[in-house]
């Protein structure tokens, strides 16, 4: 969707996958993840690359309140490329949890939470 023009991508690999636990007798997502291979094809530039994405998605707390379905523009479609529908990453919504932020090095992340 965001790509140059004159430069062919498209997807080559994608997989969903979902996960779900019991908590208090309701079904609760857990987790998702989203792990995409993409092509990129450009004539005039010579370029020809294949680039993976990883998007996972943790549930680390749930809390009973008076649920909603969610509306038409909040739900994903088939033709929905994860990482972009998220948008942002928004640190102030993230302050009180155990992150990783996106493009931090894992080492240093995992090493900084067992010190914590």
């Amino acid at each position: 969707m965001r790509k140059p023009p004159k430069v062919k991508a498209g997807p080559s690999f994608v997989q969903y996958t979902v996960s779900f636990q019991q908590y208090q007798g309701k079904w609760q997502l857990a987790s998702a993840q989203a792990s995409v291979k993409f092509k990129v094809r450009s004539k005039r530039d010579k370029l020809k690359s294949e680039f993976h994405s990883v998007s996972d998605l943790l549930i680390t707390n749930i809390e009973n309140t008076d649920l909603k379905r969610f509306t038409k523009d909040e739900k994903f479609t088939k033709q929905d490329i994860f990482v972009e529908k998220l948008g942002k990453f928004d640190e102030k919504y993230w302050e009180n949890y155990n992150i990783i932020k996106p493009n931090e090095d894992l080492r240093k992340a995992f090493k900084n939470a067992s010190v914590n």
